[in-house]
């Protein structure tokens, strides 16, 4: 749930799929390794969140 609100905070404050992707995905990734989660988890939560909303913002 953070990883989908900062991607998608990201993608309103910015409006550019690439970084609302780069940014939260930098963030997370330590976090993500942390809990034992694999990065596949991480980047498929990028791809729903990030790049779905963006054409959304005017």
């Amino acid at each position: 749930m953070p990883t989908s609100i900062s991607s998608l905070s990201t993608a309103i404050a910015m409006g550019v799929s690439y970084l609302a992707i780069l940014v939260p995905g930098q963030a997370f990734k330590d976090v993500y390794r942390e809990r034992g989660l694999a990065a596949k988890n991480l980047s498929r939560t990028l791809e729903d969140s990030g790049t779905v909303f963006v054409p959304l913002v005017p």
